[in-house]
């Protein structure tokens, strides 16, 4: 199974977040006629298809969804790309190119479960705001603390992981260890150029069957594992979880792991 097929195999989470995110924040969108829509951090393309497509209106002209991993994309592009929704490999951080093509371009953008995974917020933010129209809208979800982060840094400190992952700060949540999430958030947003509209941080929980978390891990954390440590890779991430205390034994005898995160669910606006 290539990592594209082990992402959206393993990427239910992401997918009833997204789902969660919409709902939360479609009311303040305010549709703009013949609208572009642009979704950053797209993955295998399934959420831009399935979750943020059917809710757009019908005359939507054009749908980008952009990912930074090959990939992802192409997989995307071969099951879920047609006339109106395409896919391209874009890093959002640093694809200065395709921000200057779009400049003033989209009314739209969304973005689920993807910032989080982003250092350069400042950067990000303020591409994003380049590429809307003057009264164009951003509607996002991200995590601040979040135990999957957590088990990934625990990790990262061991000798055999060290190696592979020693780079894992640059893919962390930089609101993880942070005393202020939401004040930084709000920092980085308005630098950027941003009205905020909506923001707001709430407790939420996922419990995932522990044999479901070692393909889980191996597919989201940004950094390629090589294929052949996967095994070692997966146990170690069942090890890491017990040892850290963040998985139960339910009733049904099955073991999982303690998922919870806070969420942060925004919707902002690039001033006419």
């Amino acid at each position: 199974m290539n990592r594209a097929e082990c992402f959206i195999n393993h990427n239910h989470p992401a997918e009833r977040e997204a789902k969660s995110a919409v709902r939360k924040l479609l009311p303040f969108v305010q549709w703009k006629k013949d609208c572009k829509v642009l979704d950053v951090g797209c993955g295998t393309g399934n959420v831009t298809h399935d979750v943020l497509q059917p809710e757009l209106p019908v005359a939507t002209r054009e749908v980008i969804g952009i990912d930074r991993d090959r990939t992802v994309v192409e997989y995307a592009n071969l099951n879920y790309g047609g006339r109106k929704l395409r896919f391209e490999q874009v890093d959002i951080v640093h694809d200065r190119k395709f921000v200057d093509a779009h400049l003033n371009y989209f009314d739209h953008i969304f973005s689920f479960s993807c910032l989080h995974f982003v250092r350069e917020q400042g950067t990000a933010l303020k591409h994003i705001r380049e590429m809307l129209r003057p009264g164009g809208d951003f509607s996002f979800s991200c995590v601040t603390s979040n135990n999957f982060f957590k088990v990934v840094a625990h990790m990262a400190q061991s000798e055999t992981w060290r190696p592979h992952i020693a780079h894992y700060e640059n893919f962390i949540s930089p609101y993880q260890f942070s005393q202020n999430p939401m004040g930084e958030l709000v920092d980085f947003l308005i630098r950027a150029g941003f009205r905020v509209t909506s923001l707001a941080i709430e407790p939420r929980e996922a419990e995932l069957p522990l044999s479901y978390c070692p393909a889980h891990f191996i597919s989201h954390i940004p950094i390629e594992i090589p294929a052949d440590l996967h095994r070692e890779f997966g146990l170690a991430v069942l090890e890491t979880i017990r040892e850290l205390n963040l998985s139960r034994l339910a009733q049904d005898n099955v073991e999982y792991f303690n998922a919870y995160f806070d969420g942060i669910f925004g919707h902002v606006i690039r001033p006419n």
